[in-house]
């Protein structure tokens, strides 16, 4: 039986040494991560107003007239579309692919929406013009609230 002993090789210096440095490496990188999380905590919302929270701090009964605009250009001026989506994706699959006509595509969506902003603004600028000076006040309250709040959980 002494004939049938097999002698295992070991692992080469060299790879000892680079499993070490990389093992190494990777703590680095962990312990960085794990340590900046620690110091700051995970990351919060972001610092911007989002372009709802104007339409949010109205009152219902002047969200909801502001948004039945909204709906009826949406109609007259039409939206992103499942034609739209499947012209793009007709586009998509074509060989060979024209970055012409799913730009046009693209630009035709942005400019609709564009368009939709363009009312919801206008809405939004009328109805708060129409407001008496102590309605403006309690709308600017609710704006306010929510961006303390949202600067609160920023924290």
């Amino acid at each position: 039986m002494a004939g049938t002993e097999k002698k295992t090789r070991s692992m080469p210096r060299w790879m000892k040494v680079l499993l070490v440095l990389s093992l190494g490496l990777n703590l680095l990188i962990v312990g960085t991560v794990v340590g900046t999380f620690a110091k700051r905590g995970p990351p919060g919302p972001s610092d911007r107003l989002d372009s709802f929270a104007y339409a949010r701090a109205l009152d219902q009964a002047d969200r909801r007239a502001i948004f039945s605009e909204l709906r009826t250009a949406r109609r007259e001026i039409g939206g992103p579309s499942i034609r739209d989506a499947s012209g793009a994706l007709s586009i998509l699959r074509a060989e060979p692919f024209d970055s012409a006509a799913f730009a046009d595509v693209i630009e035709a969506q942005n400019a609709r929406g564009d368009q939709l902003r363009e009312i919801g603004q206008s809405a939004l600028i009328d109805r708060i013009s129409t407001m008496s000076a102590e309605e403006r006040n309690e709308y600017a309250d609710r704006l306010e609230a929510a961006m303390e709040a949202r600067r609160d959980r920023r924290k």
